[in-house]
């Protein structure tokens, strides 16, 4: 819904995010000035209705509202941002800024040579299995070992065979 409020004769458009009762109004953002006796319209899809879609677009719109400055948050600063949608499961996600960091410290290279140790720092120390492909430089033994070490198990991909992929034969 819009209420337009009129104030030194302008009228001054805002979103209203919430009916809190008959005489109370949440507005979407801060409004610029205070006004007394002044008019003002609200703006329904239909006109003179009393039907329940006022309530029903001011939560659509709120809800916008809240999704959109959480997007904000996450595209712009770190941590975690929980956003909880109408089916009321709340989801948590990794800002952007977060996982740039995660990404930053993978596949790091010391002058034009790989840094194995980064390839250990970035898997962690669990037991989990490195698959590779059988490009020669992932199969050098010092790699290899460094990966060991860390209590991992090295594993290779098959050689590739178009014979095997049925996408390869349409």
């Amino acid at each position: 819904m819009l209420i337009l409020i009129k104030y030194n004769n302008i009228n001054y458009p805002y979103l209203i995010k919430a009916v809190n009762s008959g005489n109370e109004l949440v507005l979407a953002e801060k409004a610029i000035f205070s006004a007394t006796n002044t008019t003002y319209t609200i703006n329904l899809t239909e006109p003179r209705n009393n039907s329940d879609a006022a309530p029903a677009l001011v939560a659509a719109n709120a809800y916008i509202i809240y999704f959109l400055q959480n997007m904000d948050t996450w595209l712009t600063e770190t941590g975690v941002v929980e956003i909880t949608p109408p089916s009321g499961k709340t989801v948590k996600l990794k800002s952007i800024k977060a996982l740039e960091k995660l990404i930053e410290k993978t596949g790091k290279t010391v002058g034009d040579k790989f840094d194995k140790n980064s390839v250990v720092q970035t898997i962690g120390r669990t037991t989990d299995k490195v698959m590779s492909q059988n490009a020669t430089f992932h199969k050098k033994q010092s790699i290899q070992q460094v990966i060991i070490d860390a209590g991992h198990m090295v594993e290779y991909l098959p050689t590739y065979s178009p014979d095997l992929n049925p996408i390869e034969h349409k």
